[in-house]
């Protein structure tokens, strides 16, 4: 799914929004220590703190290894980060699963 397909944001502010957020990331919040709210990102960009997410997601598809652990987002900068993302993402997956089969489980009895 596009942008466009779920946002008022026009291209050009798409664009600036993009440029501004790939930026404000690389250097300011380069490494977990230095992560920041989507409130505040959305601060630097014509766009909404929703549009700033889905902004973050085209980010990682091109490559910026960017992600929200606690309370907000960073690029990750070294293997120790990269390891506790993982670790979240997948205590994350494990939850999920757990609560699929509780769902399940509930509904078959």
């Amino acid at each position: 799914m596009s942008l466009d397909e779920h946002t008022v944001t026009d291209e050009s502010d798409h664009a600036v929004a993009k440029r501004t957020l790939r930026n404000v990331l690389l250097t300011q919040a380069y490494g977990y220590d230095d992560r920041t709210s989507g409130a505040d990102l959305a601060e630097y960009t014509p766009v909404s703190e929703s549009t700033v997410r889905d902004l973050i997601g085209e980010l990682r598809a091109e490559g910026v290894p960017v992600y929200s652990l606690g309370d907000g987002y960073f690029v990750v900068s070294n293997r120790a980060e990269l390891e506790r993302c993982l670790t979240a993402i997948n205590d994350e997956i494990e939850t999920r699963v757990q609560t699929r089969e509780r769902l399940i489980a509930g509904v078959s009895e």
